[in-house]
């Protein structure tokens, strides 16, 4: 995946210590917006990344990690996957200042409070917001982007069923009732990919027109697929029958998938409103 100009959020973490150990949690781009991760910058002895190494676990520290993870777990809104991505790297950096504390002898009670110097749960969550809602949005619009032509296609094959490949472009594009929606959503899935990509280094919001965007498609896929329903009963023919019915589920299906997402994109949009 392509990285993008969308600005991380920052979520400053510094521990206190006496070994010059320093941790910066925050928002990170690696490989993408649409791929939100938490990086995690370490500069001391013994750093190590994710996977490299066991961490120490320290047994006092667990049930507070526990917690703590779960709490922001329950703050963080978007896909699964880059949630658990964050919530995984999370994991990794509270154990390792847990362990720093335990080995430099601090009481088990001190190194648990420590961990609070990374930040109330409400506090890490909103920092991600940003980068989750362009996970929503690109993942909503790439989902109706790759399902939209094989739908389309099945509608084609029975509003017009005599190898419609052959008919004349122009009568062809008059005879889709829904063609404006399909430029509508093509469009908008266009903008949100831009948005969400490099370009959007450029826009003030990118999550906000990105999440924009992807509600845009949500109706006018939605719209089209109330149309077509309505008029299917002028289209079937005998001979196009189990096209008709495979058109049928399909945009029946697509339907309760959009009503899904319209609430998920919207979720999202609360939440950034909520972390700005």
């Amino acid at each position: 995946m392509a990285g993008v100009g969308v600005a991380p959020a920052q979520v400053g973490l510094q521990p206190a210590g006496q070994d010059g150990m320093v941790r910066v949690v925050r928002g990170a781009h690696h490989e993408g917006a649409q791929r939100p991760e938490l990086g995690l910058d370490r500069v001391g002895p013994g750093s190590v990344g994710r996977g490299q190494t066991q961490l120490d676990l320290v047994p006092s520290a667990e049930p507070a990690i526990a917690a703590y993870l779960d709490a922001v777990g329950q703050r963080l809104v978007g896909p699964r996957g880059p949630r658990r991505a964050i919530l995984d790297e999370l994991c990794d950096g509270l154990h390792e200042a847990a362990a720093t504390h335990h080995r430099r002898g601090v009481p088990a009670a001190e190194a648990v409070a420590a961990l609070r110097e990374f930040g109330s749960p409400a506090a890490l969550a909103a920092g991600f917001a940003g980068e989750l809602a362009v996970a929503r949005a690109r993942r909503t619009t790439l989902a109706y982007l790759a399902t939209g032509p094989l739908i389309g296609l099945a509608w084609l094959s029975v509003i017009v069923p005599n190898r419609w490949w052959l008919r004349d472009p122009i009568t062809l594009l008059h005879a889709i009732p829904v063609l404006p929606l399909i430029a509508v959503a093509a469009v908008a899935g266009m903008l949100v990919l831009a948005a969400t990509g490099p370009i959007g280094s450029r826009l003030r919001e990118p999550e906000r027109h990105g999440l924009a965007g992807a509600l845009v498609i949500i109706a006018a896929a939605s719209c089209g697929d109330v149309i077509l329903l309505a008029a299917a009963v002028h289209f079937v023919q005998p001979a196009t029958q189990t096209v008709a019915a495979m058109a049928i589920t399909a945009s029946i299906a697509r339907l309760t998938a959009s009503a899904t997402a319209m609430t998920q994109c919207l979720r999202s949009h609360r939440t950034l409103s909520r972390a700005r």
